[in-house]
């Protein structure tokens, strides 16, 4: 005998600031539980966030070794990327939503 829960989505909790150095490739993973099985999207704005979109800057993927996790990287990070960004899952009975605030930390220039 199986036992099906049903519900809206519940999303693993995304730390509230991430830092990145410029230049670097930040790595951010969200994970969402729920029955029927969540949509997860990344979004910036309210607006989703398609793989390769802003100049190739963003990668999407679908971790196939985990269910239902998506992971983003932004890659070559620089200051325009700063801003808050979320973890957006959604199904038949519901959605929710984790933010997390993305800060670059600029790459100081030596002119000695």
């Amino acid at each position: 005998m199986y036992l099906l829960l049903i519900g809206k989505p519940k999303l693993s909790k995304l730390p509230s600031v991430k830092r990145a150095d410029a230049g670097s490739t930040p790595k951010l993973v969200c994970r969402a539980s729920g029955w029927p099985v969540p949509r997860i999207s990344w979004r910036r704005n309210g607006s989703v966030i398609q793989d390769g979109e802003y100049h190739s800057s963003f990668m999407i993927r679908k971790d196939e070794n985990v269910d239902n996790q998506l992971i983003m990287k932004i890659l070559a990070i620089e200051g325009y990327h700063h801003g808050t960004y979320s973890c957006h899952a959604e199904n038949a009975l519901g959605e929710s939503e984790e933010d997390v605030n993305i800060m670059v930390k600029s790459k100081l220039l030596n002119y000695s």
